[in-house]
């Protein structure tokens, strides 16, 4: 697919820049063809970094063209609660999006999974009915494709996009990573001889990732 068929995305990051790393190039495509995109920050950090992180999130939506908002959680430490479910189906109910990307419930970082496992307790739990399509994500771990969206011609500006996050590239070159990760991801193309990047997702209405999840712990 080129981009999701909505024209409403809503993009949950676990913290800042997943959105970018994950789905970067999608959001780019998306948004070049007419989507409006809304970013929620499921974490952030405390104190100077997370005001400096604040700032390059802003930034980054300004030049790419999506707003954002943070939830009042503590990174490397998202809440699996009530009251943070219910506070996460407001958020989705007030932009009643088309469609919700979110990191696939395997992808390596507790508050990766765990931003699968809270918008499950969001649908069960505080009785969100969005019946939104959700789009699961790749940061770190692959997931279960059957939608890839080639990236190739935005690949330039997702990676400079990622580079904009100067607190983040200190520990890694996170552009690199993640178009290493699309790269790899272009074996899902069949008979292709030239250089691609691919991003791929694991597509299914809200109910049935929910479903989906039944039973993960």
């Amino acid at each position: 697919m080129e981009q999701p068929r909505g024209s409403r995305l809503l993009v949950l990051a676990p913290h800042p820049d997943d959105e970018i790393i994950g789905p970067g190039g999608t959001i780019i495509k998306a948004i070049a063809a007419g989507a409006r995109v809304h970013v929620v920050y499921m974490t952030e950090e405390a104190g100077k970094q997370g005001l400096f992180r604040r700032q390059e999130a802003e930034k980054v939506g300004r030049d790419i063209g999506y707003s954002a908002e943070f939830l009042p959680f503590q990174a490397n430490a998202l809440p699996l609660s009530h009251a943070a479910a219910v506070l996460l189906s407001e958020r989705i109910e007030a932009f009643s999006p088309h469609t919700i990307f979110v990191p696939f419930i395997s992808d390596d970082h507790p508050d990766h999974s765990k931003t699968s496992q809270l918008l499950v307790l969001a649908v069960r739990g505080a009785r969100l009915t969005s019946n939104a399509e959700v789009w699961a994500y790749q940061v770190y771990s692959s997931v279960l494709p059957n939608v890839i969206v080639d990236v190739t011609d935005v690949k330039d500006q997702k990676a400079a996009a990622i580079r904009m996050w100067t607190s983040a590239m200190r520990s890694r070159d996170w552009a690199h990573f993640a178009l290493g990760l699309n790269a790899y991801n272009s074996r899902l193309l069949k008979g292709c001889s030239k250089p691609q990047f691919i991003e791929a997702f694991f597509v299914v209405p809200l109910k049935e990732y929910v479903k989906y999840l039944e039973g993960y712990h």
